[in-house]
C-alpha cells in the first residue's frame, strides 16, 4: 500500500513539473497605426455624428483569452455602400508568427432581409492576404455569418460559426435604436510558420454592403 501511494505521489508530482515548466504563449502586436483611416472617436457613418467606436478601451487589452493592443484608430474599409473607404490596405509585418489573431467586424449586414443593408449568411466580404518573404501567398477570408456580422448588434448577438463577439459597447446613435455595438475574435493558424511575413493585405470585396473594419491584430510566435 505505501509503495501505491509512493508511486502516486511521485507521478502527480511529475505531472505539476510538465504543467508548470509549459511555456507561456509569446504574442506580439502588428502596428495598425501606420495605415489607420478611422479613429475611434469618430463617426463611422455618413448619415449619424454619433456611430464611433469611442465607447472601446485603449492600450492593452485582453479579450477572449488573446491580448491586443488598441490604439486610437482602425482600418475601415469600403464596401458597395461605402465608397468614401479604400478597397484594400497592405499592413506591413517583417515578422515570423506561428498564429493570427484578429479583432475586427464589419458596417452593415444586419438589419432585415430585403432591406439595402443586408447581408446572407456565408457571403464572403473581404480577405486578408498573408504575403511571405518567398514571394508566396495565403488568403484568409472573411464571410459574414461565421467570421463576423454588423457592428451594430441588429440581430440581437445571433451566433457566428468561426468568430466569437470579443467585445460590447454602444454609442449615442446605437443607442437611439436600442442596439449595442460589438467586436468579433477570430484566429488563423499559419502553414509557413518558419517564413517570414512581409506585409498582410486587408481588402474588401466592394461587390457587397459589407465594409470590414479591423481595430487589431495579434501574432503568437
Amino acid at each position: 500500500m505505501n509503495r501505491m501511494i509512493l508511486a502516486a505521489t511521485i507521478w502527480a508530482s511529475c505531472c505539476a513539473l510538465t504543467i508548470a515548466q509549459e511555456p507561456e504563449p509569446k504574442f506580439a502586436f502588428i502596428d495598425l497605426q501606420v495605415k489607420q483611416n478611422q479613429l475611434l472617436a469618430d463617426t463611422l457613418s455618413d448619415n449619424f455624428p454619433d456611430s464611433h467606436l469611442a465607447d472601446l478601451p485603449q492600450g492593452e487589452q485582453k479579450l477572449v483569452e488573446v491580448p491586443y493592443k488598441i490604439g486610437p484608430g482602425c482600418i475601415c474599409l469600403g464596401s458597395a455602400l461605402k465608397a468614401t473607404k479604400p478597397a484594400s490596405v497592405e499592413i506591413p509585418v517583417k515578422r515570423k508568427f506561428a498564429k493570427l489573431f484578429m479583432l475586427h467586424a464589419t458596417q452593415y449586414g444586419g438589419t432585415p432581409e430585403g432591406t439595402p443593408t443586408h447581408i446572407p449568411d456565408g457571403t464572403l466580404i473581404g480577405e486578408y492576404m498573408i504575403r511571405y518573404s518567398d514571394g508566396s501567398g495565403e488568403g484568409i477570408p472573411i464571410i459574414y455569418g461565421e467570421d463576423v456580422r454588423d457592428w451594430w448588434n441588429w440581430d440581437k448577438s445571433k451566433e457566428t460559426k468561426r468568430g466569437k463577439i470579443a467585445w460590447t459597447g454602444n454609442n449615442p446613435a446605437a443607442a437611439m435604436y436600442e442596439n449595442d455595438i460589438r467586436l468579433y475574435a477570430s484566429s488563423w493558424a499559419n502553414p509557413k510558420p518558419d517564413l517570414e511575413v512581409e506585409s498582410i493585405v486587408y481588402s474588401s470585396k466592394m461587390d457587397t454592403p459589407g465594409a470590414p473594419l479591423c481595430v487589431a491584430l495579434t501574432i503568437q510566435q
